[in-house]
C-alpha cells in the first residue's frame, strides 16, 4: 500500500499510514483469535451434546430393560353410596368473629 503513494507525499503522511496499517493488522489478529475463540467453544458444546444424547440413549436404554410393575387394586374399604352426600355443617350461619380490644 505504501509502495503505490506518490513521491511527494510528506514523511508525516506515511507515518500516519503507517500506524493506521499497524492498527488494522492488530484488530484482524484480535478478531482472528475471537473466532478461534468462538470455534474452540462450539467444540467443547458439540462434545458435551454428543455425550449427553449418548447418556440419554443409555438411559432409555435401562429404562427399557427395567421390569414393569402393575399396582395392585386394592378393595375399597366401604361402598360409596351413589348421591354424595356433603357433611353437615355445625351452623348455617357462623357466629361473628371479635375484634380484640
Amino acid at each position: 500500500m505504501l509502495e503505490h503513494m506518490p513521491p511527494a507525499a510528506s514523511a508525516a503522511a506515511i507515518k500516519a499510514l503507517r500506524a493506521k496499517l499497524d492498527a488494522q493488522e492488530e484488530s484482524l489478529a484480535n478478531f482472528q483469535q475471537v473466532l478461534g475463540d468462538i470455534e474452540s467453544v462450539f467444540g467443547r458444546l458439540q462434545r458435551c451434546l454428543a455425550a449427553f444424547h449418548t447418556g440419554l440413549d443409555a438411559l432409555n436404554w435401562e429404562k427399557k430393560r427395567l421390569p414393569i410393575y402393575k399396582a395392585e387394586k386394592k378393595p375399597a374399604s366401604r361402598r360409596l353410596s351413589r348421591h354424595h352426600q356433603p357433611a353437615p355443617h355445625l351452623s348455617a350461619h357462623p357466629a361473628p368473629r371479635r375484634l380484640p380490644s
